[in-house]
């Protein structure tokens, strides 16, 4: 439950493999993306480019988590402040943090913003980031409090706080990947409003059925049945209430965590507590 999320990132590509091979036959209409301009703020935003970074709600302040010793970035849970510049004509945003926990300034040169799903929220971006002489470039994933495209009418933008009602929930999660966190990780492919796959730490795939249920302004209730934990009819089921910080963030407790054996008795298992996050693609993390 208190895992590092850039120690979770870092094993992520185990999972990002098992995850992209699996396809994807979601009824959402997250395989559409529309380019965007320039993030009108990412002040509250939170994003992910294996470090994660969340630029705090003043626009000055961020929160720095990187635990991966051998990563191209500075390496710890560093806090600071930072300053935005943009460039209209080249479509980029340019991130200046700045840290007593660095040794030197780390820039970053966002650009190619991609609306993914086409909802009216930025989700996607690439990057080029420079700290201490070394360039990096990658692709990178706002995974909370996700800017507008500033690209598309303002009354049009979704409000993401709080729980998804169901039809919200299609829209804005299935066909994304969820990172599951409770006494391990999981990778959860949310296939479609039924259906999903996940992989654990150790690269077990496992499939099953899910509902969802919003139960209040941010809560929701999560029923799962996975058929693949075991053979000859025996199968897992969960139920857990979800309490939302946004459609992308939440925490959890398990309500029921039972094995269901092959002659219907039931095993108890401990009831655990943790949190999501939902990405639009985990497989760029493996790159």
């Amino acid at each position: 439950m208190n895992k590092s999320y850039s120690s979770i990132l870092s094993s992520i590509a185990v999972a990002a493999l098992f995850l992209t091979g699996c396809g994807n036959d979601s009824d959402s209409s997250a395989g559409s993306s529309t380019k965007t301009g320039i993030p009108g703020s990412v002040a509250g935003s939170e994003i992910v480019i294996n470090p994660l970074i969340k630029f705090n709600a003043d626009g000055l302040n961020f929160e720095y988590d990187n635990l991966e010793e051998s990563s191209k970035f500075p390496t710890g849970l560093i806090n600071g402040t930072f300053t935005t510049s943009e460039n209209d004509g080249t479509g980029e945003l340019t991130l200046t943090l700045s840290s007593t926990g660095f040794t030197d300034d780390l820039v970053l040169v966002l650009s190619g913003f991609l609306d993914d799903g086409s909802d009216g929220l930025i989700d996607t971006f690439s990057f080029e980031a420079t700290y201490g002489g070394i360039e990096t470039t990658g692709s990178g994933q706002f995974i909370g409090g996700k800017p507008a495209n500033p690209d598309v009418d303002p009354a049009s933008i979704p409000d993401v706080s709080g729980a998804p009602t169901i039809d919200e929930w299609n829209k804005h999660i299935v066909g994304k990947n969820m990172v599951w966190i409770d006494d391990e990780v999981h990778y959860v492919d949310v296939v479609d409003s039924k259906k999903y796959v996940s992989v654990d730490e150790d690269g077990f795939t496992y499939y099953g059925t899910y509902t969802y249920e919003k139960t209040g302004d941010n809560t929701g209730i999560i029923t799962a049945r996975d058929e693949s934990v075991g053979t000859n009819g025996q199968y897992w089921e969960m139920e857990a209430t979800v309490t939302f910080e946004d459609f992308f963030s939440a925490t959890f407790q398990e309500t029921k965590d039972l094995d269901i054996l092959p002659d219907g008795t039931e095993v108890e298992n401990n009831l655990d507590t943790g949190q999501f996050r939902i990405f639009t693609d985990v497989s760029f993390l493996s790159d």
